[in-house]
């Protein structure tokens, strides 16, 4: 899976390295390298984002040693070209370079479902109970029930 996910990687890298150069860019497919231009109607922003895409779900696959193995495999110009894109796109305002307004909203989204959920939890308890006690006096009305009615069998055989 490692060699295939960095032939992948390799392969997705070239081509954004491609794109942001303008030059030729590697179209990894089915195994099979494949030259395309980047005026192609395949390639373009689109194919771009979907290989962003790509990366980043193979990248959530692989464990650290994996992306670490690989991280050391990226050719230094690919990586100064991607640098200097995102760079270009944090400056933009379009990504948090933190991260910490994504991951305080996520918190805050888990805390207000955890609380939806215990609320959810207590209500059901609430439920659970009373359905409890419902059935404890059905237990008993059944066990006043058959005494009365081994009181009447006993009356009849008498």
């Amino acid at each position: 899976m490692m060699a295939d996910a960095s032939d992948m990687l390799a392969a997705a890298l070239e081509q954004m390295d491609g794109i942001i150069a303008g030059s030729k860019a590697l179209d990894y497919s089915n195994g099979m390298y494949d030259c395309q231009s980047p005026t192609s109607p395949f390639m373009g922003s689109l194919r771009a984002l979907h290989l962003l895409e790509d990366l980043s779900s193979v990248l959530e696959l692989m464990d650290t040693d994996e992306r670490e193995s690989l991280r050391c495999q990226i050719p230094d110009s690919t990586a100064d070209s991607l640098v200097e894109w995102l760079q270009g796109h944090l400056s933009n305002g379009h990504i948090s370079l933190s991260g910490g307004d994504h991951y305080q909203e996520r918190l805050s989204r888990i805390e207000t479902d955890k609380e939806s959920l215990v609320l959810q939890v207590s209500v059901l308890t609430d439920q659970v109970e009373a359905q409890g006690e419902k059935i404890r006096d059905l237990d008993l009305c059944l066990e006043d029930h058959r005494e009365k009615l081994n009181a009447t069998e006993e009356m009849l055989q008498q």
